[in-house]
C-alpha cells in the first residue's frame, strides 16, 4: 500500500467533523474532509427557494456564552472573523393549553418568569435552574445517569401544569418523559433553555459551517464536496484509508467518521472486520425519533406571534399521551406538538420585503415511501390546521410550501432511520452507550451526535473537539515510536 496522503482524512462535513478538522488543521496535520452533499453543515444548513431562505433542521444555537462548549470552540478558532451571533431576547416561547412562558436570555429573568406563573413553586424554580446552570456534565451524569426526566421532574416539582411546560421543552425529541434520560433532559435545559437562542446575523444557520469551513482552508484544510464514501479500507483491524463512489482512494493515518454511526460499521468498515459481539450491540441500539418538516414562504409578517423568537407549542394537556402514541408508530394525534422558527423575523434578508420564511418541525415515527407518497399532503394540511391556532389564517398567507419527509432526513443524512439527534435518548442507551469516540477499528474514530449525550450544535462541536484530542493524542504517540 503507498504512503499515506493525509494525516487524518474526515467522513462528513457536519458540524462536529469541521470542528475536528479546524482543531487538526489548525495544529499542524494535514486534513481532507470528505463530503457527500454540496453544502457543509449536515442538517445545521439552511437553503433558498424563490427569494426564501429556510433552516433546514437547526433553528438555534445554545451553550454559546464564553464558558459554554460552543462559546469555547468559537474562540479557540477564531470563528468571530468569520461570523457574528446573536443572542434573541426571549430566546424561546413556550405555549401549552393554559400558559405561555416566555424565556429569557438571563438565568434571573427565567426563574421569574416561572415563578409568576407558579408562585407556590418559587423555591423548587430556583432550585432546579439553578443547580442545572452551575452542574458540569459529568456532576449531572453521576446523579441522574438511572433516572428518567419524568423522575427528575417529580423529584423537584409537584404542580401538574408547571411539569406539562417542562416536559414540551423536550417534546421535539420524541420520547415520554417515563422514556427520556433525565441527564438527556438536564442538558438541554442547560444549553438551551438557559443559555439558548443564538442565531447568526447573517445567512441563516448555514452561516456557521460556512464560518468553519473558511477556518479550515485558511489553516491549511482540504475539502471535496460531493465525495460520498463507499467503503473504509480495513487492513488487519486498522483503518488506512478510504474509497470514495468515484472509485477514489485516499489513504490517511486516522480515519474519523462524522455520518451515521450504524453506516460506518456496517456499510463501510464491513461485518467481515467487527466481532459478532459489537454487531449485535449495533444491533440493539434505538434511533431517535425523525422529522416531518414545513417549510412556508408567506406573503406577509406573521403579527399573531409577539416575540421574534422560536415556539414550542403543545395543543394538548399531556405531551406524554402525544409522545407515546408516536412512540407506538401510531400518527393519530399527529401536529400535537409542534416547533416554529421564523428565520427572517431574525434576520430581514432572508425573504422578501414584507414576506416571512416559516419553518414548522413535527416529530415523527420512520415509515416507508408508500406511506408517505400517499399521506404527506394529508399530514400536511393536519399540521397547518393546527398550527392555525397559534398563527390564524396560516394558509391562506402561503406564498410557497416545502415539506421534508423522514425519507428527505434520510436521503439528506443517511442516517439509520431518518434519525434528527443520533440514538434515543433512553436512560438505558445513556447509562450504557455503544458509540463512543473510539472504535474497535485501530485508529477510526467517531464524532457527532452518536458519540455523546445530549443534542444539538454544541454537543457536536464538543464531540469534533473531542475527537482531535484523541487523534492528537495518537498522532504524538506514533511520532515518538
Amino acid at each position: 500500500m503507498k504512503k499515506t496522503d493525509y494525516d487524518v482524512i474526515i467522513i462528513g462535513a457536519g458540524i462536529g467533523g469541521l470542528v475536528c478538522g479546524c482543531y487538526l488543521a489548525k495544529a499542524g496535520l494535514k486534513v481532507l474532509i470528505l463530503e457527500k452533499n454540496h453544502n457543509p453543515g449536515g442538517c445545521c444548513c439552511s437553503f433558498k427557494r424563490k427569494g426564501f431562505t429556510f433552516d433546514a433542521g437547526v433553528f438555534s444555537l445554545g451553550d454559546c456564552r464564553p464558558e459554554g462548549n460552543l462559546g469555547k470552540i468559537v474562540s479557540d478558532l477564531g470563528l468571530k472573523k468569520f461570523i457574528a451571533l446573536q443572542q434573541l431576547n426571549p430566546t424561546e416561547v413556550i405555549i401549552t393549553p393554559k400558559h405561555q412562558i416566555v424565556i429569557g436570555n438571563n438565568l434571573n429573568q427565567i426563574i421569574k418568569e416561572f415563578q409568576n406563573h407558579f408562585p407556590k413553586e418559587k423555591k423548587n424554580i430556583e432550585d432546579f435552574f439553578l443547580f442545572l446552570n452551575s452542574a458540569s456534565t459529568g456532576e449531572l451524569y453521576t446523579k441522574f445517569r438511572t433516572l428518567s426526566f419524568s423522575q427528575l421532574l417529580e423529584s423537584y416539582f409537584h404542580n401538574r401544569q408547571l411539569k406539562e411546560i417542562l416536559k414540551t421543552v423536550m417534546a421535539t425529541f420524541g420520547k415520554p418523559s417515563t422514556k427520556t434520560s433525565a441527564v438527556t433532559a438536564a442538558i438541554v435545559f442547560k444549553e438551551f433553555v438557559i443559555d439558548g437562542g443564538y442565531y447568526p446575523t447573517e445567512g441563516g444557520t448555514q452561516g456557521l459551517p460556512d464560518a468553519l469551513v473558511k477556518c479550515f482552508r485558511e489553516s491549511g484544510g482540504k475539502i471535496k464536496q460531493t465525495n460520498l464514501v463507499k467503503k473504509i479500507i480495513v487492513d488487519n483491524g486498522c483503518a488506512k484509508g478510504v474509497v470514495t463512489e468515484r472509485n477514489k482512494i485516499f489513504l490517511a493515518k486516522f480515519i474519523v467518521s462524522n455520518i451515521d454511526a450504524t453506516q460506518t460499521f456496517v456499510e463501510l468498515v464491513g461485518k467481515e472486520n467487527l466481532e459478532k459481539k459489537f454487531l449485535k450491540e449495533i444491533k440493539r441500539v434505538e434511533p431517535s425519533i425523525s422529522t416531518f418538516m414545513l417549510f412556508l414562504g408567506l406573503k406577509s409578517k406573521i403579527s399573531s406571534l409577539q416575540h421574534q423568537c422560536k415556539y414550542t407549542c403543545t395543543l394538548s394537556e399531556s405531551v406524554d399521551n402525544v409522545l407515546s402514541e408516536i412512540d407506538k408508530n401510531n400518527l393519530s394525534n399527529i401536529g400535537d406538538n409542534f416547533l416554529i422558527s421564523s428565520p427572517s423575523s431574525y434576520d430581514n434578508k432572508l425573504a422578501p420585503i414584507n414576506n416571512e420564511s416559516v419553518c414548522i418541525l413535527v416529530s415523527v415515527p420512520f415509515k416507508d415511501k408508500e406511506f408517505w407518497q400517499k399521506n404527506s399532503q394529508k399530514i400536511t394540511n393536519t399540521i397547518l390546521g393546527k398550527v392555525e391556532r397559534v398563527i390564524p389564517n396560516l394558509r391562506g398567507d402561503v406564498k410557497i410550501k416545502e415539506v421534508a419527509t423522514p425519507l428527505t432526513y434520510h436521503k439528506f443524512t443517511c442516517n439509520y432511520n431518518g434519525a434528527a439527534c443520533g440514538w434515543a435518548p433512553t436512560p438505558e442507551q445513556v447509562a450504557n452507550p455503544v458509540f463512543r469516540h473510539n472504535t474497535p477499528v485501530k485508529n477510526l474514530f467517531l464524532c457527532g451526535h452518536w458519540t455523546l449525550i445530549g443534542f444539538g450544535v454544541s454537543r457536536v462541536s464538543l464531540s469534533g473537539f473531542n475527537t482531535y484530542r484523541l487523534i492528537m493524542s495518537n498522532y504524538i504517540n506514533k511520532k515518538r515510536i
